[in-house]
């Protein structure tokens, strides 16, 4: 191989890694809603929020995974309120489900939404 031709490869090698460690720093939009819960995550994922859509008494909280660790965010604020986390891009969010409290009853959450 030519040297020119070995250059040209070291290159594209190097700028499609350095593309793919800004794309996957960039983040994504991620939503869940069901009947009662709202909960998103924007852009750089470094916080979660949870808004209560129903006036029906009930907690609603988002079970969520940061990149190092697993927390849950609860929403017992009532109906119209949006409760957030902190915002921590490095350890940024990387899945959630939200979820409605339901009384000795499973709860009922959404399907995860990843990153």
């Amino acid at each position: 191989m030519n040297r020119r031709l070995q250059r040209a490869t070291v290159l594209s090698v190097t700028g499609f890694a350095l593309l793919g460690a800004a794309s996957s720093a960039i983040g994504v939009d991620m939503e869940r809603s069901r009947g009662g819960v709202h909960a998103w995550s924007r852009g750089a994922n470094g916080q979660i929020a949870v808004k209560d859509t129903a006036g029906d008494s009930k907690e609603v909280y988002a079970d969520y995974k940061r990149r190092y660790t697993e927390h849950e965010l609860r929403n017992s604020s009532g109906n119209g309120t949006t409760v957030y986390s902190s915002n921590d891009e490095t350890n940024y969010v990387r899945g959630f489900k939200a979820c409605v409290a339901v009384n000795f009853q499973p709860d009922d959450c959404t399907t995860w939404a990843w990153r």
